[in-house]
């Protein structure tokens, strides 16, 4: 992989089980591990607005700080 490009959509496990609907074997706290194991990546995010967001002021200070820790 040349360019490493990696989706980030929310900063705590509530508003990433909103968001993404993973399955149940998918866990955040592993995926921002192997985020920041992963070297030279750039990340891509989507912020939304409605019945499901990631985007009020609480979303975006948690997602900072996720972005901070990788």
């Amino acid at each position: 992989m040349d360019l490493r490009v990696m989706k980030l959509d929310a900063g705590d496990e509530e508003s990433f089980s909103k968001i993404n609907q993973p399955h149940s074997a998918i866990r955040f706290g592993d995926l921002v591990r192997n985020l920041k194991r992963t070297p030279e990546i750039t990340i891509q995010t989507m912020f939304v607005e409605g019945e499901i967001e990631n985007s009020s002021e609480k979303d975006l200070r948690a997602w900072r700080e996720r972005i901070k820790e990788i």
